[in-house]
């Protein structure tokens, strides 16, 4: 599970950091450039709060400015955070990028270039680099399919094979039945053996039951698989692909998915964990507790027991959908939702129902 509202919010924060702007010329700075000189450039982890980046050189006209530019694997959106320092000729720089403050996940590659700027307005840009932010507690292993590489540190060498399997299959199964197309770059999946090691890359002061991590923007997945717990794997592994696989499904630049059918759909799509949801539903809904499909297109409850409901009447909601409607039904709504509809056009055009007749005709079905 992970909130794709609150990874926008945070990558437009990112994008609008202080930038260069007003670049008059721009020129890679190799070694027999006359404006600058790189001596050297490098970078360290400061896990887990992110990478430190360095460069040393010299200038023959004064620099007041500098930034890093870059971006994450394969995804085309550039970042960019700067300083600002005395006049100088002498370059000694290091500037930090705090991945976990920017909620942006370990283990992913990133390019990255320098952007020197000079007294003069003048902005020369290094050669592009290439650094990897990951989490460096652990010596890691990887197995491999098609689309899938899984990162484990433990000795359960079988349950991590079988792991790239069901991810494997999942990710063809739900190509298929969303539509989607096909993978970009693999889906990159860091297995830990404990909430409290997951925990350690996420953002600070997330909820301390968050069992995986989907980040959609990046092809990446952090989930919780101990050594041994091949239930664990089958619960949290197939539901972060799903994930994955609807994004690529439903991608555009006008509307997010709704929490209930991201979720619902992965809980629909995991083959155990869910035995109990329709009772937590039922329960929900005799105690009128149970959230409206509208009250669950965006964030829910931060407390456990509001996120378990929320879980189950997505699942729900999405059974509902597969039981009456059928699979076809599934493939419509994922098409509006890719097409950009807002969340009430895109049922209507999709089931032929409003926010609130779906939620009756669902809530319907539980009193039966």
């Amino acid at each position: 599970m992970f909130s794709r509202i609150a990874l926008v919010a945070v990558l437009l924060a990112v994008v609008l950091l202080p930038s260069l702007g007003l670049v008059s010329t721009v020129q890679s700075a190799q070694p027999s450039d006359p404006g600058i000189t790189v001596l050297e450039q490098s970078y360290r982890s400061n896990f887990p709060t992110g990478l430190t980046m360095s460069l040393t050189g010299t200038t023959q006209e004064p620099v007041t400015q500098a930034a890093i530019r870059f971006r994450i694997g394969s995804n085309p959106t550039f970042f960019e955070t700067s300083t600002r320092f005395a006049a100088t000729t002498e370059l000694d720089l290091d500037l930090d990028i705090p991945f976990q403050y920017l909620g942006l996940p370990p283990g992913v590659e990133i390019e990255y270039e320098w952007r020197i700027r000079t007294a003069s307005g003048q902005t020369v840009e290094t050669s592009i680099q290439s650094a990897e932010w990951y989490d460096d507690r652990y010596d890691w292993q990887t197995w491999e399919s098609e689309d899938v590489i899984v990162f484990a540190h433990g000795d359960d060498d079988a349950l991590y094979e079988y792991t790239a399997e069901v991810a494997q299959q999942t990710v063809d199964t739900f190509q298929l039945m969303l539509d989607a197309p096909e993978r970009p770059e693999p889906i990159r999946i860091w297995l830990y053996n404990s909430g409290q090691e997951l925990q350690g890359t996420l953002f600070p002061n997330s909820r301390d039951w968050i069992g995986g991590a989907s980040y959609a923007a990046f092809s990446l997945i952090a989930a919780v698989a101990p050594e041994g717990a091949e239930n664990t794997m089958l619960r949290v592994v197939p539901h972060e692909v799903i994930h994955q696989i609807l994004d690529d499904a439903t991608r555009n630049p006008f509307a997010y998915l709704p929490a209930w059918f991201d979720e619902g759909m992965a809980g629909w799509g995991q083959p155990v964990g869910t035995e109990n949801m329709d009772g937590l539903v039922q329960v929900a809904l005799d105690e009128d507790r149970l959230p409206t499909i509208r009250a669950m297109i965006g964030e829910w409850g931060s407390d456990s027991e509001s996120a378990r409901i929320s879980y189950a009447a997505s699942f729900s909601v999405v059974s509902f959908i597969f039981d009456t409607m059928g699979e076809e039904a599934i493939l419509r709504l994922t098409h509006a939702y890719r097409a950009g509809l807002s969340h009430d056009e895109a049922l209507f055009t999709a089931l032929g129902k409003t926010a609130e007749e779906l939620d009756s005709a669902w809530r319907a079905s539980l009193r039966s």
